[in-house]
């Protein structure tokens, strides 16, 4: 066999091991057998909603969306600040309290935001989905504050 065939072969191999691996780490079954679980899913399937629903829960998801990321914007600058104080060999203390109530402030407005857009949710809701909502709360809670699913860890 000629060098060139030789290392063609290999670098094929390669890319194919390659491309292997990577579909692994990516799959489901990798990442915990469900894949990310995503509250959206989670409330649609979990709520049944009708099309008008859908329609409805998607203005208020994007609604929402654009609440959190200018409050993340303005949350971005503050902790900018905050690291670049750490920078300097005497920062001033009032400055300090200043930002770090910012940063608070900003974690306040986006859990504001998140009641609000629930409450919104469950406002769309007809009686016998109230009922599922309620139910799913702390499966959403879990979901939004990275909360880890332990019911795997049992025995």
């Amino acid at each position: 066999m000629k060098r060139e065939t030789l290392l063609i072969l290999a670098i094929v191999f390669l890319v194919l091991l390659n491309l292997g691996t990577l579909g692994f780490l990516f799959s489901k079954r990798y990442i915990g057998g469900r894949g990310p679980r995503k509250p959206d899913k989670l409330i649609i399937e979990g709520l049944k909603l009708n099309e008008e629903q859908k329609s409805q829960f998607e203005s208020l998801k994007k609604e929402h969306h654009g609440q959190i990321n200018e409050i993340e914007t303005g949350e971005k600058a503050y902790h900018k600040a905050y690291f670049d104080m750490l920078k300097s060999v005497e920062a001033d203390s009032l400055k300090i309290d200043s930002v770090i109530k910012s940063i608070s402030n900003a974690k306040f407005k986006k859990d504001l935001a998140t009641y609000k857009h629930f409450q919104k949710i469950r406002l769309m809701c007809e009686p016998q989905q109230k009922i599922l909502f309620d139910s799913l709360v702390n499966e959403m809670g879990k979901i939004l504050m990275h909360i880890p699913d332990n019911r795997k860890r049992k025995g």
